[in-house]
């Protein structure tokens, strides 16, 4: 009987310190900035995970306390912090750290070389380039992978076919601004008529 019900004490607890570390975890994420909220890549995934562990381990287990949770919420929160800081401060931490954007279309041309390592399909291209409004591959100027798994898609009348798409410069693969031009890739690209 015991494994169903082990008395009022405990469920007591959990309410208590479930309600407690619930409005911790909330005041310190609102805290720690929009940074904590935002879409997530790999690095953020594995502190939203953590601190969801320590959440559950500090209502659910009797040995740790109110305490000893919020301090682990804190520590991760800080880490979070201390990490995202070096990113921006040292540009190599930062490409070691989170995944960079990935080319899958460009000037209307699907790069299968990329979306297969990134095990992409025509169905999961076609619909990306459908969310963004763009009815043809062919009117697709890029079609971004970004970091958090979401797509970008811009449209080929988006951009003047004199000017460089300087919002791609960060993306790997553009022809325009890699440092080792791909020469196969820039003969199989068709540039508007201007």
């Amino acid at each position: 009987m015991r494994m169903l019900f082990d008395g009022w004490h405990s469920l007591i607890r959990v309410c208590v310190v479930g309600t407690l570390s619930y409005i911790a975890v909330v005041a310190l994420l609102r805290y720690f900035g929009k940074r904590a909220l935002s879409k997530m890549n790999a690095f953020d995934i594995v502190i939203t995970v953590a601190v969801g562990s320590a959440f559950a381990s500090a209502v659910m287990t009797k040995d740790i306390t109110l305490a000893d949770g919020v301090v682990a919420f804190i520590l991760l929160l800080l880490l979070q912090r201390s990490f995202a800081g070096l990113a921006i401060r040292l540009g190599w931490f930062g490409r070691y750290l989170k995944s960079q954007p990935l080319l899958v279309v460009y000037r209307g041309f699907i790069l299968w070389d990329n979306a297969r390592r990134e095990q992409l399909g025509e169905l999961e291209i076609l619909g990306a380039i459908r969310n963004g409004g763009v009815a043809a591959v062919e009117d697709v100027l890029a079609l971004v992978l970004e970091p958090d798994g979401s797509f970008s898609c811009l449209a080929m009348n988006s951009a003047a076919p004199d000017k460089l798409p300087t919002a791609l410069k960060d993306v790997a693969g553009v022809p325009e601004f890699s440092e080792k031009p791909r020469p196969e890739l820039k003969k199989r690209m068709q540039y508007p008529a201007t």
